[in-house]
C-alpha cells in the first residue's frame, strides 16, 4: 500500500505496511528497525538531594530546589508526619508552580540512599 514516503509506522501496519526481517535478521516495520542495546546498569535521569531537618530552612531548601529543578529530593526529620507531610505539599504545589520533581518525606535515612547532594538543616539530630 502506498504510505507517504513510502515507509511505515506503528500506526500504519493497520494500512497494509509491511513488517518483516532484514538482512541481519532484525526484525523491521517498514523503515523502523528493532535494536537492541547493551544492559545499561544504572540510568541517571536526574540528581536526588537529601535535606536533613525538615522545618523552615529545610522547608524552603526543597522548595528552591525543586522550583529550580534541580532533582529529586528526599526530606528527612525526626518529628513524625512532617516531612511526609512537607513533602506531599510540595509535590502538590509542583504542576501549579510549573516543576516536575519527585518529592518525598522520611523519617529514617533509608530513601536517601544514592543521594548526590545532602543538605543539613536539622537543628538537633
Amino acid at each position: 500500500m502506498g504510505n507517504i514516503g513510502d515507509t511505515c509506522n506503528p500506526i500504519s501496519v493497520a494500512n497494509g505496511c509491511e513488517s518483516g526481517r532484514n538482512s541481519q535478521g532484525r526484525k523491521t516495520l517498514g523503515s523502523y528497525t528493532e535494536v537492541s542495546l547493551p544492559f545499561i546498569e544504572r540510568i541517571i535521569l536526574r540528581n536526588k538531594i537529601t535535606v536533613i531537618g525538615a522545618g523552615n530552612v529545610g522547608a524552603n531548601c526543597a522548595v528552591w530546589a525543586a522550583k529550580k529543578e534541580l532533582g529529586d529530593i528526599v526530606l528527612v526529620d525526626v518529628a513524625e508526619g512532617v516531612p511526609q507531610g512537607k513533602g506531599l505539599d510540595l509535590l502538590q504545589a509542583g504542576p501549579v508552580e510549573h516543576y516536575d520533581v519527585s518529592i518525598t518525606g522520611a523519617n529514617d535515612y533509608t530513601p536517601t540512599a544514592g543521594s548526590d547532594v545532602i543538605i543539613i538543616t536539622a537543628g538537633f539530630p
